[in-house]
């Protein structure tokens, strides 16, 4: 019998959807952090490029990071860095 069927549990760690919203795409995440589900949204703006965090930090963090890790990186500058760049 292979260890697959022996398997008695499961739980989603991490959960990406790609959205698309009326201030521009993104993507929601549902990471269980502990025992807890936590969610994040990255939106970019689509006026300014700038990507937008909305839900828990540390899930923003591990969002970013996974979706970095898939090839999809979420690069772009703060307001707060456009403004120490000028």
């Amino acid at each position: 019998m292979s260890i697959l069927a022996k398997l008695k549990g499961e739980k989603t760690l991490l959960s990406v959807q790609e959205v698309q919203t009326e201030f521009g795409p993104g993507y929601r995440g549902i990471v269980l952090i502990g025992n807890t589900q936590k969610t994040c949204h990255l939106i970019r703006d689509k006026e300014t490029g700038e990507w937008k965090t909305l839900g828990d930090e540390n899930a923003c963090a591990i969002l970013a990071a996974s979706l970095a890790q898939l090839g999809t990186p979420i690069t772009g500058q703060t307001s707060a860095e456009k403004l120490q760049h000028s």
